[in-house]
């Protein structure tokens, strides 16, 4: 059975009413009467929507999601039905296809007669980050008033994740993972948070929930996988968090999946530092303890943030403010304004702060923008989109690609050309001005037209999207 909740306090709701079920085996929870294996799997490369998983030679599971499907949970069979080998370094194929024939990872795996769970983890395009880490799922007795819960770390591309869950004085964090590796369970009763972050940037928060678990909410023994990817490219997946529970006699076996989507700051004002804040569903004012993220803080003019993973925990559009100063409750808000749609889970948005002020007006106008940022190449060319931000030409025109684009503010353009260096010429039928930038291969790249500075009338940022 798979369960996906979009708001933090839902899981707690859930697991509070299966509480009084939890039970548990004494390990090592090897089920003599049984003999059986039972495995199930969990899909955690962010650039394979479905994965092929073949044991021993034979099919076991087909066409896996990484969304966990429906039917996610223990399987003690081959695809044929017939009984699942034990064994020391059994071989195990992962592929994309249901066929066999475009293989990701061959390695080997042992299999035994406890509950076990393997995590398919890495890039699919990068091969030192494929693995197959196994875990086994009853070697932790439940125990009355104790939470336990182990973390694995599913990030191809970040080294390490800090995890908090109880303030240090010296606001280390309470335990560092690594990527691929199995952890020990942790006693987590006396949580008064979670949070999770990139290893040595606290301010990177990957996952938050600032909520102290209820007292009667123990006895439970949980997985939490963090997949995805941090900075992810074209159609990859963006971080997000999953909590599994192992105990499949106890509560049974859910899956809370935390959705998320990616955010950056796009600062193209002409001065001004922004913070970018997100409020609640029933917020009056914004909050930088949001379940799930901080706000992007204190971002300089003509910049660019990297992603950061939100959670949609409300199906409503979503709503934010900019702001240049955070002195709460007193925060000197410049805009607030609710997205023109629905910010999805997986897809990457820039948010955008456009100035309204020409270069040498008096007084602070801004006003916002929000594209999407999940884009794809096609095979063998670079694609290129240009974004209007300046308030102070008319219309801005350049040749690239086909013939002449003619574009104004806060329009969207884009272009697919050969990879390599790029030099257009920026006009505004009076002035004119060469820009050079690069085009890669196989990522998309974002090129801003920034508002004027005394210094330079067609000033440009890029990034990679």
């Amino acid at each position: 059975m798979y369960r996906t909740f979009r708001a933090a306090s839902l899981i707690i709701v859930t697991i509070i009413l299966a509480n009084p079920l939890l039970s548990g085996c004494s390990s090592p929870c090897t089920y003599p009467d049984q003999r059986t294996v039972k495995i199930r799997v969990f899909n955690a490369m962010p650039d394979e929507n479905h994965i092929t998983v073949f044991l021993n030679g034979k099919l076991f599971i087909k066409d896996f999601s990484y969304d966990p499907p429906a039917t996610f949970g223990y399987f003690s069979t081959y695809d044929d039905g017939t009984p699942l080998d034990v064994g020391s370094a059994i071989p195990i194929v992962i592929s994309s296809d249901a066929a066999g024939k475009n293989i990701i990872l061959k390695t080997t795996v042992n299999i035994d007669f406890h509950l076990q769970t393997l995590v398919v983890m890495g890039k699919g395009s990068l091969p030192t980050t494929r693995r197959v880490l196994r875990l086994a799922d009853d070697m932790q007795a439940t125990k009355a008033g104790v939470n336990f819960m182990r973390f694995v770390h599913a990030v191809p591309d970040l080294p390490a994740l800090d995890i908090y869950w109880k303030t240090k004085p010296d606001g280390s964090p309470n335990a560092t993972i690594q990527y691929g590796v199995e952890n020990p369970y942790l006693d987590l009763t006396d949580a008064d948070f979670l949070k999770v972050t990139e290893a040595g940037k606290p301010n990177n928060v990957i996952f938050n929930i600032n909520t102290k678990p209820t007292a009667s909410l123990t006895g439970l023994v949980l997985t939490t996988i963090v997949r995805g990817e941090s900075k992810p490219y074209g159609l990859e997946r963006i971080v997000s968090t999953f909590i599994l529970s192992d105990d499949i006699s106890g509560i049974g076996n859910f899956v809370f999946g935390f959705e998320t989507f990616g955010v950056r700051l796009v600062n193209a004002s002409r001065a001004l530092n922004l913070n970018l804040l997100v409020l609640g569903f029933q917020d009056k004012l914004p909050r930088i303890d949001y379940p799930g993220q901080n706000a992007v803080e204190h971002i300089g003019p003509d910049s660019v943030t990297t992603y950061l993973p939100l959670m949609p925990s409300f199906d409503s559009l979503a709503r934010f403010w900019f702001a240049a100063d955070l002195n709460f409750p007193n925060v000197d808000t410049l805009l607030s304004f609710n997205a023109p749609f629905v910010l999805k889970k997986d897809h990457r948005y820039s948010i955008i702060a456009v100035e309204n002020k020409k270069l040498n007006e008096s007084g602070r106008s801004i006003d916002s923008m929000i594209v999407l940022d999940s884009m794809t190449n096609q095979a063998g060319m670079g694609r290129v989109r240009v974004i209007d931000l300046s308030p102070d030409h008319p219309t801005i025109s350049f040749n690239m690609g086909a013939g002449v684009t003619t574009m104004t503010k806060k329009q969207v353009a884009f272009f697919d050309v050969t990879p390599g260096s790029k030099t257009i010429t920026l006009s505004d039928g009076t002035d004119t001005k060469d820009v050079t930038f690069n085009v890669p291969i196989g990522t998309p790249v974002t090129v801003y037209l920034m508002p004027a500075v005394t210094s330079n009338s067609f000033p440009i940022n890029t990034s990679n999207d």
